[in-house]
């Protein structure tokens, strides 16, 4: 994979930061045929899965490693000229909580640790 801008062969820091950015929200929808450029070959038929960290941040707390995002899946179908997307987070109860608290309530296993609710 190359970090350099296609053009001019820099190092381009905003293009490979963008695999960073959050992605809030789920998709679920089909392309329709006139929204396709170009041809399908007829023998293109399939699904394309990705599991990857889709959240970098809780409320104002940023994730300390791109590992500790939060579950994020996609598919993307292929069928005789048929294309649909769809993604999801995956929603276990920490994420669940989580999202109602708007912060970080758990230890994560990379380098996001949770604020300490201790007095001293």
């Amino acid at each position: 994979m190359s970090t350099s801008n296609p053009c001019t062969g820099d190092y381009d820091y905003n293009q490979w930061s963008n695999a960073f950015q959050s992605q809030v929200n789920e998709f679920d929808y089909t392309i329709t045929p006139e929204n396709i450029e170009g041809i399908i070959p007829n023998n293109l038929n399939g699904y394309l899965y990705r599991n990857m960290p889709g959240r970098f941040y809780r409320g104002l707390d940023r994730y300390g490693h791109y590992l500790d995002g939060d579950g994020y899946v996609i598919k993307l179908s292929i069928n005789h000229n048929h294309i649909s997307f769809k993604s999801k987070y995956v929603k276990t109860k920490e994420f669940i909580n989580e999202s109602n608290e708007n912060k970080i309530l758990y230890r994560s296993s990379f380098n996001t640790q949770r604020k300490s609710t201790k007095q001293y």
